[in-house]
């Protein structure tokens, strides 16, 4: 990986020499109307989906309701994306090396309202939102997780500030499609999932290499709704075999936008998103 510690001092650099778009159109930020960086979740997970141009950058624009500022930082292994945006309201959302996702919302009042997101690496996505001095937090294994089990407060604090990263994202008309798709799966293919999953892993530590490598391919054919019961196992005492066979797995299944189809898919050996869902 290379060296972060350039990070705030191309970020600087950047602020002090803007370019200066095209004023604000109707409600659509400087972030999306750029079309410098586009963004999807997989695997429950936001995700820069594609920079095309990996060279730092900044823009500024200005309206009667809002400032706004942007910079795309090459300093990461993936760009990196800051956005600013000042008006009745401050609103800052940053991704940091493609998947590191920061969103502070607040009102600018001391003690006031404020809406905070942090999704970082191996952790679960954090909301904490604050109104009229209360403050509540809400956690979730991946997005999809958080959206299922908190839906009016995400529709409230949390789905308006990512239409802003991609207007028209739609994340809860998918997460809708994608639990009709589940309450009209069979009741016990999750159980046969999870059961398959389990067996194959086991014989990882077959001493025929034959055998280790047919299992991993039997995994792959079960498709994405193998990752919850080997995110489950990973957590647990494995051998090496295992455990890199795992990763391996889980690194493979990555990086594609998650559809309603792909959600119900994965999730399907789920009993924690099902019983939420219920």
């Amino acid at each position: 990986m290379r060296c972060r510690n350039g990070f705030l001092a191309i970020l600087v650099a950047a602020m002090l020499f803007p370019q200066v778009l095209a004023d604000n159109h109707g409600d659509v930020s400087l972030l999306a109307r750029s079309g410098w960086a586009r963004f999807h979740v997989s695997l429950g997970r936001i995700e820069v989906a594609n920079i095309p141009s990996s060279q730092t950058r900044t823009a500024t624009s200005k309206n009667e309701i809002w400032s706004e500022s942007l910079q795309i930082i090459a300093d990461t292994d993936t760009p990196s994306v800051v956005y600013n945006r000042t008006g009745a309201t401050t609103l800052s959302i940053a991704v940091i090396d493609g998947d590191r996702v920061e969103i502070e919302q607040s009102d600018g009042k001391e003690g006031g309202d404020r809406v905070s997101f942090r999704q970082s690496a191996g952790a679960d996505i954090d909301l904490l939102v604050t109104v009229s001095g209360e403050v509540n937090r809400y956690r979730g294994r991946s997005l999809w997780h958080l959206l299922v089990s908190e839906r009016e407060v995400c529709r409230a604090h949390l789905l308006p500030l990512l239409d802003v990263m991609r207007p028209g994202w739609n994340l809860d008309g998918t997460l809708e499609k994608a639990l009709e798709l589940l309450a009209a799966e069979e009741s016990g293919r999750g159980r046969d999932i999870r059961d398959a999953t389990r067996r194959l892993v086991r014989r990882f530590d077959s001493p025929s290499f034959e055998v280790r490598e047919l299992s991993y391919r039997q995994i792959g054919a079960l498709g994405t709704g193998a990752l919850p019961c080997l995110e489950a196992m990973d957590g647990l005492d494995m051998t090496r075999e295992r455990r890199s066979r795992v990763h391996r797995l889980q690194s493979e299944a990555g990086h594609h936008e998650d559809s309603a189809e792909r959600i119900a898919e994965w999730l399907v050996a789920d009993e924690e998103f099902r019983a939420a869902a219920r």
